[in-house]
């Protein structure tokens, strides 16, 4: 199959689950190309990003010349020399919509990284706001023939009443990783019959706990937090966590790996409490700097809520790094969390915001090594049934070949 990738930004490190997604249609023999709203501002990459010179098949939309006069040059330059229908299309859509109606729902200049492509199967946009821009393209004459997949991960669900409406009615397939995700998506208009369920999944042979000579086995009893310092991710929470274990004299170590809006008010919080000595922020990490904590770390919390924005972890595939490596999870009951892990089997659903539960678990396991350890085996034989990327894969390519027949 052509099949084309629709993204906010690329290669964005807090994403590594739209690589292991391309990676694994490359490996079976796909061609994909990636179109991003613009470039990644990371300044680290992942390592298979580089492995499969994932840079060189992308396309940055928000990539052309600054000035009018060479923007129209180049437009009409690709138009000529790819004289098909479909082309001719988009310069009958171009001279009627934007030049005598003065209608513009899209940018007609960044149509040309469109015009010399091949014809896609598949258009799989991840996100709501992408799954309308590949149907505003459907409507000037490209993309026409191709069936458009959106895929909703939670941010993009914070959009006003009938933001969507179109994208619902034309679009062929939307895919949520969650029940939550597909309450969401229901609330928000979608038919029952068009939405299908399909977890981000992990490659479970790379998340594997096996140590290294790098490996440090001696640390404290230690403790990983791994997401963005949002207001759904409450980083905060976890600060007043590790306040309580340092009262009642627990001796621990915390990670915080993750960058954002709310870092400012972590590292704020940790110095009031007087937590230099026992929480340790790492900032934005690769998938092999992650995995190395999650081996040198005993349990793996995640503190979520729902926010001001009525937004929640839709997922949180980290979760299910953790417990592939025989990490037992904490995690909050917002959004669709505990559907990624196994209450009292592979890890503990704690009440959103409840502080002291969360304490109380995380002494617990620190008291009870053979719970722990089972827990963690427990987990990985969980993810290795439920969130294997090939296998997750599998189904999506399943999905794919079910909407390119009924296009015939």
């Amino acid at each position: 199959m052509n099949i084309a990738i629709f993204v906010q930004s690329f290669p964005a490190i807090s994403e590594i689950w739209i690589v292991n997604q391309i990676v694994s249609l490359l490996d079976d023999g796909h061609h994909v190309d990636i179109f991003a709203q613009f470039r990644s501002e990371d300044t680290r990459i992942h390592q298979k990003v580089l492995d499969y010179d994932l840079l060189s098949k992308t396309t940055y939309i928000d990539s052309l010349p600054n000035s009018r006069l060479p923007k129209l040059k180049l437009f009409f330059t690709k138009i000529l020399k790819h004289l098909h229908f479909r082309n001719m299309l988009l310069f009958y859509h171009y001279v009627i919509y934007v030049l005598i109606s003065k209608k513009k729902g899209i940018s007609f200049y960044s149509t040309i990284h469109f015009v010399d492509k091949p014809r896609y199967d598949i258009a799989h946009a991840h996100y709501g706001f992408n799954g309308k821009y590949v149907l505003l393209l459907q409507h000037i004459g490209l993309l026409r023939n191709t069936r458009l997949v959106t895929s909703f991960h939670g941010f993009d669900f914070k959009v006003s009443e009938g933001f969507y409406n179109a994208l619902f009615e034309k679009g062929d397939m939307f895919i949520v990783n969650s029940q939550y995700s597909w309450s969401k998506l229901l609330s928000l208009g979608c038919t029952d019959e068009k939405i299908i369920k399909l977890p981000v999944g992990l490659q479970t042979d790379y998340f594997e706990k096996k140590y290294s000579p790098t490996s440090n086995t001696f640390n404290p009893f230690s403790i990983v937090f791994v997401g963005r310092f949002v207001e759904f991710k409450s980083p905060l929470t976890f600060i007043e966590i590790c306040k309580q274990l340092s009262e009642k004299n627990i001796t621990y170590k915390a990670r915080m790996i993750g960058d954002g809006d709310l870092l400012e008010s972590v590292k704020s919080q940790i110095k009031k409490y007087q937590l230099e000595e026992h929480v340790i922020l790492y900032g934005k990490q690769t998938q092999e700097e992650i995995k190395f904590h999650l081996l040198n770390s005993d349990v793996f919390v995640l503190t979520g809520v729902v926010d001001s924005n009525g937004i929640a972890e839709t997922q949180g595939l980290v979760i299910q790094e953790a417990q592939s490596m025989e990490l037992p999870v904490i995690v909050s009951d917002a959004g669709g969390m505990n559907e990624g892990m196994i209450d009292n089997e592979t890890g503990f659903v704690i009440q959103n915001n409840s502080v002291d539960e969360f304490v109380e678990k995380i002494i617990f396991l620190k008291n009870n090594d053979t719970v722990r350890l089972e827990m963690g085996r427990k987990g990985r034989e969980f993810v290795l049934e439920k969130y294997n990327v090939a296998r997750l894969n599998k189904k999506l390519v399943d999905v794919y070949n079910e909407l390119i027949e009924k296009r015939w």
